[in-house]
């Protein structure tokens, strides 16, 4: 039997009730993108092992389950599926403070749940990206990254 393909980060389906929480975290993404032609914000699922929490820093956002990278440096195929690579401009893009190391929360938390959209440029390619972090421990949100300009390789 052949091995089954990784599961792509995914939105709730419509059906699902949504928690406020992760309502705030979609809004807070859909209201930066605002006026702006953008995919329809997800919550980020580990494509691997199906985890809900990221840690974050030094541009990358990594899996609590498995550690592995989601790809936001680079674009790279295995963290955002069906997408093509790209290079995270950071002279253009202003990077969080925290990027350097491992973000934390106003409480010193660490893990997040994530939302991400991107901007489809004319050839579909993404050519932004917003990523805003939500801390389940004490719901705090706050914006990663916000329409970060992306390059495609």
């Amino acid at each position: 039997m052949p091995a089954q393909a990784p599961k792509p980060a995914r939105a709730p389906e419509p059906t699902q009730e949504v928690e406020p929480a992760h309502e705030a975290l979609l809004r807070l993404v859909r209201d930066t993108h605002r006026g702006k032609p953008a995919t329809e914000p997800v919550l980020v699922i580990c494509r691997w092992c199906g985890a809900t929490e990221f840690t974050v820093g030094d541009t990358e956002c990594f899996c609590i389950g498995c550690c592995l990278p989601l790809g936001v440096g680079n674009g790279e195929e295995h963290g955002f599926p069906g997408q093509y690579p790209w290079r995270l401009e950071a002279g253009d893009t202003p990077i969080p403070a925290c990027a350097a190391q491992r973000c934390c929360c106003h409480d010193g938390h660490a893990e997040f749940e994530l939302a991400l959209a991107t901007t489809p440029g004319p050839d579909h390619r993404p050519r932004t990206l917003t990523i805003a972090l939500h801390c389940p421990q004490d719901h705090s949100l706050h914006l990663y990254l916000s329409n970060a300009h992306l390059t495609p390789r």
